[in-house]
């Protein structure tokens, strides 16, 4: 019911009939607030979303194309954590806490639930074909990370494997917190043997970034 009233014509006149400190959910007040903070903004950010999301294989769900970008990242958490600055380029030292509010915070402008990938989405994309001349390994990535988008797209999804490692979702009550694809600083050899890293949750790295999940 929510999401079906907040859009830019009637958001402004909700949040003046109904003072936030009246709402009496806390998550409902938060996504409230946010909403009417980021009001103005909300057709830049699904204008940024929209022809990124692509069908996972599966046909279950879909994918963001890319690494979330800084540009993206900015407009929805109002900060950005990267050591190597640029719009273009994927958003990295980013923890686990941040990268599921972001994710939060996604949902909350689509409307639907947005999560982090599981291990097992990544792993059903398949390992034929990789090609590491095309992809951001150590062997071509000058040790720094490189714009979303300029390595060849495999299974229809940009660096799944390479320039930043990747956030997944947690395993079974919390228990077990990973990182999947690698990054411009692992060989390539290392990585299709072995795409999944284990971590602590507060594990934090310039070579650690993020995609989404939009479930139906």
């Amino acid at each position: 019911y929510l999401v079906s009233i907040l859009n830019s014509q009637t958001l402004p006149s909700f949040a003046k009939r109904f003072p936030l400190s009246l709402l009496p959910d806390i998550e409902l007040k938060n996504r409230t607030e946010w909403l009417v903070f980021q009001i103005d903004r909300l057709p830049e950010i699904r204008g940024h979303i929209n022809g990124r999301l692509k069908e996972h294989p599966s046909g279950q769900f879909l994918m963001y194309e890319t690494e979330v970008d800084q540009g993206l990242y900015e407009m929805i958490m109002q900060a950005n954590p990267s050591r190597w600055k640029g719009e273009s380029y994927p958003v990295d030292s980013v923890g686990l806490e941040e990268a599921s509010e972001f994710c939060k915070k996604i949902g909350w402008v689509i409307g639907q639930p947005v999560v982090l990938p599981r291990k097992e989405w990544l792993m059903d994309l398949g390992f034929v074909g990789v090609d590491d001349s095309v992809l951001w390994f150590a062997n071509r990535s000058e040790f720094k990370s490189q714009p979303v988008k300029t390595s060849d797209a495999y299974s229809g999804f940009y660096d799944i494997f390479g320039n930043l490692a990747e956030w997944v979702q947690p395993g079974e009550e919390n228990k077990g917190f990973y990182l999947f694809g690698g990054s411009g600083a692992d060989s390539y050899k290392e990585i299709i043997n072995k795409p999944v890293t284990a971590v602590a949750p507060n594990f934090r790295s310039r070579w650690v970034g993020f995609r989404f999940c939009v479930l139906d």
